[in-house]
């Protein structure tokens, strides 16, 4: 893929940096202008509009934690995961129930065994008690579903 930055804004505060790039996959194709946001550590979160819309509007501010997205919001005290497919929020006193996102990482049983993924879903039956647990709930979500 070939690429070609636009511009790039940081705004570190917030946690996330605006990059406008053209990119195409080879010599032959067209250009393609994207407008995207990653995290301060060039993880991508998704298009400029989808991160202003569902994280920044609502005080959520993203956190890199391997390849899932999660972000903590200071108003409501909830650490939230998401993907393309969805976005949840879990604070103190939640609990992990059966057939819930977080209760399955959503990986064929064969891949975390041969250790190829990473099996990070939670017991049912497992109450967030700390804020520590609530991001262990979101990263249980947010893994579910990507």
């Amino acid at each position: 893929m070939i690429k070609r930055v636009i511009s790039k804004t940081e705004y570190p505060r917030l946690g996330y940096k605006h990059i406008v790039e053209m990119v195409r996959e080879n010599e032959d194709e067209e250009w393609c202008k994207l407008d995207s946001a990653y995290d301060m550590k060039d993880n991508y979160l998704g298009s400029i509009r989808d991160t202003r819309r569902r994280l920044l509007r609502n005080g959520i501010i993203p956190e890199y934690h391997e390849h899932v997205s999660i972000g903590f919001c200071k108003m409501d005290q909830h650490w939230y995961g998401w993907s393309y497919r969805g976005m949840y929020g879990f604070g103190i006193g939640d609990t992990v129930e059966e057939g819930d996102c977080a209760a399955s990482c959503g990986s064929i049983q064969e891949c975390v065994d041969s250790g190829e993924c990473v099996d990070l879903s939670l017991p049912v039956g497992f109450v967030a008690k700390t804020l520590e647990d609530a991001k262990l709930m979101a990263i249980a979500y947010s893994e579910s579903i990507s």
